[in-house]
């Protein structure tokens, strides 16, 4: 979120405002399920000791 404030607050050209906005949010659900893919391993190694 850091992120897009930063780059509303200081990106110019709205076609690339919209493209790097875009990539971000992308960016931001990949890691979330990397997280969430994580948790599951440590659950799982966890579980199996």
């Amino acid at each position: 979120r850091a992120t897009i404030a930063e780059l509303f607050a200081t990106e110019r050209d709205a076609i690339r405002l919209v493209k790097v906005k875009e990539v971000v949010e992308r960016l931001e659900e990949a890691a979330d399920a990397f997280e969430a893919l994580a948790d599951g391993v440590e659950l799982l190694a966890m579980r199996e000791g």
